[in-house]
């Protein structure tokens, strides 16, 4: 395998990418560090902000994916999910796709 990349490396590579994340319909902190894997992100910053993933995050998204509305707490409350995604961007911003 290794002589195969090695003969190749003039050749534009071909990495399968459908399919790849499966978000099982719903982004827990299961799957949010199935996709940090996948990404090549290390998950330890978000240890810590896993129940506010699982409870605030994904009770927010099921509630407007079922049609009804956030209260203004949910809405004004965002401190650790604006920290989750301000740190999750900036890690994928530095991924080499």
């Amino acid at each position: 395998m290794i002589k195969n990349l090695l003969d190749n490396l003039e050749n534009r590579a071909f990495i399968p990418h459908e399919n790849i994340i499966n978000t099982k319909s719903n982004l827990n902190f299961e799957v949010f560090t199935d996709i940090c894997t996948i990404l090549g992100i290390d998950d330890s910053d978000y240890q810590l902000r896993q129940k506010a993933i699982d409870e605030q995050l994904l009770t927010q998204r099921n509630k407007i994916a079922h049609g009804k509305y956030l209260t203004r707490d949910e809405v004004t409350n965002r401190s650790n999910l604006s920290f989750v995604s301000a740190k999750f961007l900036s890690s994928v911003s530095r991924c080499k796709l």
